[in-house]
């Protein structure tokens, strides 16, 4: 309802850079999901507006190009605020007799309650300093600004895990006090199925990839990904970041995404760029034998992997051209990666 949308909007009017009402029902503030702009604290490019139908608000950034309806900003950003809101739109659209709830947890859906909860051993890395060594680490990788809000940072992996899973034991003996960049796995109704902690300094486990269950598939991206829509495949979650409608396998193993889905039309597999790797040209051919399109990537091509390329100065447009004009499938691909394995 209009109403309870703009109501809710004064409750985020102080928690907003730059926030102010432009006509009835419209406003302007610098977007909470990229931060606007991180040289100019005076940009202020998100909007919220009626929608088509005037029975809601809508928000768009024309900075990141993010456009979702004022539920969803609330959900993303202010967890808290959405609880509220939640429970106020859910006492205007009961209809019929009183229903009567023992607890008001009862009134709240569950996937509310997962939303508002905070995590006391890991903290998100935009809540950082912008002196600290992990916020910085992750500021260097030039990672969208739309993916940062996704990223937590742990002082201790092995306490975090706990607090993640308090029933699972198995995760006991990993080691304390290891500070790590956190990514969070979940499904696609948000449910945090997995983790994978980064350590950012010199050790024998750079990334240490825990699951909730054994028998889960973990790929990263899922609660963004559109079966619908061309699909890519990469190995690591950060590359995942700089490509549309991407999904990680955190493992060389492409293939074994599809376990997940069944299958997947129009997709392309997108394997690091390690034509020396007898590992990885062996599951691309295994690819090419059961049908499946994958980038080959051209001789030009020099760094490993996406996230390298976005530092050698490519752009995440130039590098979705070049794997769309470098993607193929049957005789040709076994050309192609035939001469790509002598580079």
């Amino acid at each position: 309802m209009l109403y309870i949308d703009d109501q809710f909007v004064q409750n985020i009017s102080p928690l907003v850079r730059n926030f102010k009402r432009r006509n009835n029902f419209e406003y302007n503030f610098s977007c909470p999901c990229c931060g606007d702009s991180r040289k100019n604290k005076t940009k202020a490019r998100g909007y919220l507006y009626p929608n088509q139908g005037r029975v809601g608000l809508v928000y768009k950034c024309h900075n990141c190009g993010i456009s979702m309806s004022f539920g969803n900003l609330l959900k993303s950003c202010f967890p808290e605020v959405y609880n509220n809101y939640v429970l106020e739109r859910f006492k205007n659209d009961i209809s019929g007799p009183k229903q009567r709830h023992n607890k008001i947890e009862d009134m709240i859906p569950k996937e509310v309650i997962k939303v508002a909860k905070q995590y006391k051993h890991a903290t998100k890395v935009l809540d950082l300093s912008n002196e600290h060594f992990a916020k910085k680490y992750v500021l260097d990788r030039q990672i969208p600004e739309e993916y940062v809000g996704e990223l937590y940072f742990t002082e201790n992996f092995c306490e975090f895990i706990k607090e993640l899973y308090p029933d699972v034991n198995k995760y006991d003996n990993l080691p304390q006090n290891d500070q790590r960049v956190v990514l969070l796995f979940k499904n696609k109704d948000g449910e945090v199925l997995g983790a994978q902690g980064r350590s950012l300094f010199i050790t024998k486990m750079r990334y240490i990839t825990i699951r909730r269950d054994d028998s889960t598939r973990l790929i990263y991206g899922l609660q963004n990904h559109t079966l619908s829509q061309k699909t890519y495949i990469v190995e690591g979650p950060f590359d995942s970041m700089f490509l549309p409608n991407c999904l990680a396998a955190a493992t060389s193993d492409l293939l074994g995404v599809e376990s997940h889905f069944g299958k997947i039309d129009n997709c392309v597999y997108v394997f690091d760029n390690e034509p020396r790797n007898k590992e990885i040209v062996r599951i691309m051919c295994k690819a090419i034998k059961n049908n499946k399109t994958i980038c080959i990537w051209p001789e030009s091509i020099k760094q490993k992997d996406i996230n390298d390329m976005i530092l050698s100065g490519l752009s995440k447009e130039k590098i979705k051209e070049i794997i769309d004009d470098n993607s193929f499938s049957g005789i040709e691909a076994e050309l192609k990666i035939t001469s790509w394995q002598k580079i």
